[in-house]
């Protein structure tokens, strides 16, 4: 009986005050649609990130084999950069034991990056972000080429000074011409283009679109690199994220052998996952 008297008063107030009873049923409803307005926009940010960047940028179901980590979340104490820098490097001779140890229908690159300054008879002098690369890197990072051709087996394994070049960059440094076939300069070296690479688009007001690649093997790694057989890192996409910890323990297991370290010893490398990324959004 009190419930529905409640329900008597309640009626009763809303026919009394039409006016209030309006407003707060409207400023109800704007809440609840603007509160899913913000979780829409937060899933599809997210979605575009795991999806989109991530899976560009970074490629899921993948980790990098590092001397130290590519992705720093928050403070990093001093100490721990010291202890980076004593870290020794990744090297040529370590990828072909770790590739070793992959499963079959996993994908393998390494390669070595920093930002160079690019220049070409069509233009002044840029700044690019150059990654020397071998193996699966295109496949991995599902890359592909607007115009011209990616690098061929002979290219990866001769060292032939060609180079595939993002859009932005090839719009700088060739606005008039068609870039195919012209060459750039870098580090005293000549290169040709032999491609323009796909857009990777922007996030937060930074282009991802001025990138130049070359083979591993080419000029262009001393440049990136000052001490010989150096490499920044490997990485190795698996098939699925099941497959990912027994694969990464695979590649522990040889580079603690590789760099002799006892069982109490931490290790003095990086296997770095996409999820740092995803966990940093």
């Amino acid at each position: 009986m009190i419930f529905w008297e409640a329900i008597r008063l309640a009626l009763d107030t809303i026919r009394v005050q039409k006016l209030k009873s309006f407003f707060t049923a409207l400023g109800v409803c704007i809440g609840v649609m603007f509160l899913i307005t913000v979780v829409s926009i937060v899933d599809g940010m997210g979605r575009y990130m795991e999806e989109e960047l991530v899976g560009k940028l970074i490629a899921l179901n993948s980790f990098e084999l590092r001397h130290r980590p590519n992705i720093n979340i928050g403070d990093v104490p001093r100490e721990t950069w010291l202890e980076y820098s004593r870290r020794p490097r990744i090297l040529e001779s370590d990828v072909e034991p770790v590739v070793a140890e992959l499963p079959g229908d996993a994908l393998w690159a390494m390669y070595s990056m920093d930002r160079v300054q690019v220049e070409s008879q069509f233009s002044r002098p840029r700044s690019g972000d150059v990654t020397a690369i071998d193996g699966q890197y295109f496949e991995i990072k599902k890359l592909g080429v607007a115009e011209g051709r990616r690098f061929s087996p002979y290219d990866l394994s001769n060292g032939n000074p060609v180079v595939i070049i993002g859009p932005d960059l090839a719009k700088r440094l060739f606005p008039s011409v068609n870039p195919i076939d012209r060459q750039v300069k870098m580090g005293g070296k000549m290169y040709t283009v032999i491609g323009v690479g796909e857009s990777l688009g922007s996030a937060f007001g930074v282009s991802f679109d001025n990138y130049i690649y070359a083979p591993f093997r080419s000029p262009i790694h001393r440049l990136l690199n000052r001490q010989p057989h150096v490499i920044d890192g490997v990485i190795v996409q698996v098939a699925t994220a099941e497959q990912m910890p027994a694969v990464m323990e695979s590649v522990r297991s040889v580079m603690r052998a590789r760099h002799k370290l006892r069982p109490a010893q931490k290790d003095n490398f990086t296997l770095e996952t996409s999820d740092s990324a995803l966990a940093f959004w």
